[in-house]
């Protein structure tokens, strides 16, 4: 997220689009939303994310207000949904 601090203060309505969202870490999914809702305000927030149980189960919890992708990254048709469907 530091990285990303100079390019959010000059477009601070950014998209931001994580693959992965982390539903196989100990400490539970959602972690980094938490962070990039607190940083970046004003940023289109998206997840991607392979496992589609583990979304529903957050959806209403650390996914709430964030749009999310659901599918196989390594699937080049999964990745073209994916970019109709976010923009």
């Amino acid at each position: 997220a530091e990285f990303l601090l100079p390019y959010a203060y000059k477009f601070p309505k950014m998209k931001i689009l994580e693959i992965g969202l982390g539903c196989m870490i100990e400490y539970g999914p959602g972690a980094s939303v938490a962070l990039y809702k607190k940083l970046f305000p004003q940023a289109e927030l998206w997840e991607a994310e392979y496992n589609a149980k583990c979304v529903e189960e957050h959806r209403d919890k650390s996914l709430k207000d964030v749009n999310v992708l659901v599918g196989d990254q390594g699937d080049p048709a999964v990745l073209d949904e994916w970019i109709k469907t976010s923009g």
